[in-house]
C-alpha cells in the first residue's frame, strides 16, 4: 500500500498558503491554512533544526501563514500595527522565559537519575516556539478579521470545513480510526484510546486525539449555530436550511463520544439559540475568570474533589472517573511542586516532574496547559497566555452594547462563547492548534473594527447633512448591515476568489 511520508507532506503542504493567499481574499487565505494543516496533515512529525525548535504541522502553518500576510497583505498588517495589542503579553512571556531558564541552570538528582539544568541556547527555541504557537495566530487574527463580513466569512469556513470533516469523522466511526495509518503509514496515538464503550469509536481522522477532534466539532458546531441566528445566506449549500446544517453537526458532536465536548456542546448551543446576546458574553466572562482564576483555586483547594468524582463516576461510570481522579491526583501534586517557585517556573517539565526517590523513575503524566504554563514559566507565564487569549472576551463583554447591527452582535456574542469554551479546555487539555488562537484574535480585532466602521458612517453623515443642498445618501447596507434575506452573501458570491461584487441598493 502506497503511504506519504511525513516529511513529504509537510514540504509539499508548504506550497499551498502561498496559493491560497494569490487566489484568496487574506482573511479566508489565513484561516484556511491553519484549518488545512490541522485536519490532513501528519501528526507526530517534525522538522528538528539545529537552534531552533522542533516544527510540526502547527508550526510550519503559523510560519507560513505570518510570511504570506507579510507578503500578500502587508497593508492590513501595518494598520494593525504590531506589538499595540494584546500580542504585547507575548513579549512578556518571552522575557520570563529567558528568566527562568537563566534560574534553573543547576542539575537535580533523584536517586540515581539525574536530571540536567536548562541549557541557555535552548532560549532562543524557546522564545521561537512560543511567537508561533501564541503571537502569529493571534495577530493575525487580530490583523485580518476587522469587518462583520470577514467574521461571517470565518464562520462560513469553519462550517464548510466541518461538513468536510464529519464526512471522515462517520467514516472512522464505522470502520474505526484508520485514515492517519492507511495515508501516513502509522497511528498517531495509543489506537486503544479511540475505544469507548460498547465497541464503539472514538475518531481521531488527522488530529493528535479524538479529544482535538472533539473540540474542533464544537467549534464547527457553534458557527452553525451562530449563521442561524443571522439572515446571512450560507453559501455552496444555500438550499439546505442552515437550523438542518447546525443540527446535522451536532450529531457528529454527539457521535465523537467526548464527555467533555458533549458538555461544551450542550452549553453552548441552547445559549446561542434560546439567549440573548448579553446573557451570551457574560457567561463568556463568567467562564473567563474561572479559566483566569483556576490556579489559585487549586491551591486553595476550594473545589471539593472528592464529591466531584464520587459525582463522576455516578453519572459517567468507573474508568472516566477514575482518569478524572489520576488527572486531579497529578495537579495536586504539581501545584505543591509550583509553589516552590511559583514566578518563574522550573524552566521545562521535566525538571518538576514527581519521582521515585530510589528509582528516579517519573511517576507524572499532564496534559493541561494552565499547568504545562505554570511548570515552565510560572506564574508570569500562565498570565501571558490565558490573558491573551482572555482580553477580546472581556473587551466584547465591555463594548457588546455600542454594537448596532442584530448581526454583528449576535457573531460577536457567539465567537466570545466560543473562545471562552476554547480556554476553559486549555485547564483539562492541551489543544494548542493554531485556528483555535486565531478566534481569540478575530475576536480582538473585529470588535474595534466594526465601532470604527460606526464611528466612520456617522461622520459620513454629519458631514453630508451639514452640506447645503445635499439630497439623502441611497440607502445602502453599511458594512455592519446584514443582507435582506432574499440579498445573495456578497462576500462569498465572489468573495472567495477576488473581492465582494457590488450590492444592489435596497428598494
Amino acid at each position: 500500500r502506497f503511504v506519504i511520508p511525513g516529511l513529504f507532506a509537510l514540504g509539499i503542504w508548504l506550497l499551498l498558503p502561498p496559493l491560497f493567499f494569490y487566489l484568496l481574499r487574506p482573511h479566508i487565505a489565513a484561516a484556511l491554512t491553519f484549518l488545512c494543516a490541522t485536519m490532513f496533515l501528519p501528526e507526530a512529525v517534525s522538522l528538528d533544526l539545529p537552534v531552533l525548535p522542533s516544527m510540526g504541522k502547527e508550526e510550519i502553518a503559523s510560519l507560513a501563514c505570518m510570511l504570506c500576510c507579510v507578503g500578500f497583505a502587508p497593508r492590513a498588517i501595518t494598520r494593525a500595527r504590531p506589538l499595540r495589542g494584546p500580542e504585547v503579553l507575548v513579549l512578556v512571556l518571552c522575557v520570563a522565559t529567558f528568566v527562568s531558564i537563566a534560574n534553573n541552570q543547576e542539575a537535580i538528582r533523584h536517586g540515581p537519575v539525574v536530571v540536567p539544568g536548562v541549557e541557555m541556547t535552548s532560549i532562543l527555541g524557546a522564545v521561537i516556539s512560543d511567537l508561533m504557537s501564541w503571537a502569529f495566530p493571534f495577530f493575525i487574527g487580530r490583523a485580518l478579521f476587522t469587518r462583520s463580513e470577514e467574521l461571517r466569512d470565518l464562520f462560513v469556513v469553519l462550517i464548510l470545513a466541518g461538513l468536510v470533516y464529519s464526512l471522515l469523522i462517520l467514516f472512522e466511526i464505522r470502520m474505526s480510526p484508520q485514515l492517519h495509518r492507511w495515508t501516513y503509514g502509522y497511528h498517531q496515538h495509543s489506537f486503544a484510546q479511540t475505544l469507548r464503550e460498547g465497541g464503539a469509536y472514538r475518531p481521531m481522522v488527522f488530529m493528535r486525539h479524538g479529544l482535538h477532534v472533539a473540540l474542533f466539532t464544537v467549534m464547527y458546531m457553534s458557527a452553525a449555530w451562530i449563521l442561524t441566528q443571522t439572515r446571512y445566506v450560507m453559501p455552496f449549500v444555500s438550499f439546505v436550511p442552515k437550523i438542518v446544517i447546525a443540527g446535522y453537526l451536532s450529531v457528529i458532536l454527539v457521535l465523537c463520544r467526548s464527555t467533555g465536548a458533549l458538555l461544551y456542546g450542550l452549553v453552548i448551543a441552547p445559549l446561542i439559540y434560546f439567549a440573548g446576546g448579553r446573557l451570551q458574553t457574560i457567561v463568556a466572562v463568567g467562564l473567563a475568570v474561572l479559566a483566569l482564576s483556576y490556579p489559585a483555586i487549586r491551591v486553595a483547594q476550594i473545589i471539593p474533589m472528592t464529591e466531584l468524582i464520587e459525582l463522576s463516576e455516578e453519572q459517567f461510570g468507573k474508568k472516566r472517573a477514575h482518569s478524572f481522579a489520576g488527572r486531579l491526583r497529578t495537579e495536586e501534586q504539581l501545584t505543591t511542586k509550583i509553589q516552590e517557585r511559583p514566578i518563574f517556573g522550573w524552566g521545562s517539565s521535566g525538571r518538576a516532574m514527581i519521582r521515585d526517590p530510589i528509582t528516579g523513575e517519573n511517576t507524572t503524566t499532564f496534559d493541561g496547559v494552565w499547568l504545562i504554563l505554570f511548570v515552565r514559566s510560572g506564574l508570569v507565564g500562565f498570565v501571558c497566555v490565558f490573558g491573551l487569549l482572555l482580553a477580546p472576551v472581556f473587551q466584547a463583554f465591555r463594548r457588546w452594547g455600542e454594537l448596532r447591527s442584530k448581526q454583528d452582535r449576535a457573531m460577536v456574542a457567539g465567537l466570545s462563547l466560543m473562545v471562552a469554551i476554547r480556554v476553559f479546555d486549555l485547564l483539562p487539555n492541551s489543544t494548542t492548534e493554531g485556528y483555535l488562537t486565531l478566534l481569540s484574535g478575530a475576536l480582538s480585532g473585529v470588535v474595534p473594527g466594526i465601532l470604527r466602521e460606526q464611528a466612520s458612517r456617522d461622520a459620513q453623515k454629519r458631514v453630508e447633512a451639514a452640506a447645503p443642498g445635499s439630497a439623502p445618501a441611497v440607502g445602502r447596507p453599511g458594512r455592519g448591515e446584514a443582507p435582506r434575506r432574499d440579498q445573495a452573501n456578497p462576500s462569498l458570491g465572489k468573495g472567495l476568489l477576488g473581492s465582494p461584487g457590488p450590492r444592489k441598493p435596497r428598494r
